[in-house]
């Protein structure tokens, strides 16, 4: 291994730890009926389709955490997040 370098192992744990996390956050809002509330909550913020786009959300974030836990897809699973997540805080410390 080259200096400076990251070791597989410790990329795999962190892919499967950011994983993990997402897939609870989206299994969660999906099994507790918290897309539509989540929905009703972007449209109020202004947000076009917002139900539309919570059900987007919740469904990529279980699919895309289980790409990114079995290492399938991982670049386009990775930018899917890249673009929800810092959206979503924009969004949370707006309100």
């Amino acid at each position: 291994m080259r200096r400076g370098a990251i070791p597989r192992t410790t990329l795999l744990a962190f892919r499967l730890l950011v994983s993990m996390l997402i897939a609870i956050q989206g299994w969660y809002r999906l099994l507790h009926g918290g897309s539509p509330p989540f929905g009703d909550w972007l449209a109020s913020q202004g947000i076009p389709l917002p139900h539309a786009i919570a059900w987007s959300i919740t469904i990529g974030e279980i699919i895309g955490s289980a790409c990114l836990a079995i290492g399938v897809c991982v670049r386009p699973s990775a930018l899917l997040f890249t673009a929800v997540y810092p959206m979503a805080v924009m969004l949370i410390h707006r309100a």
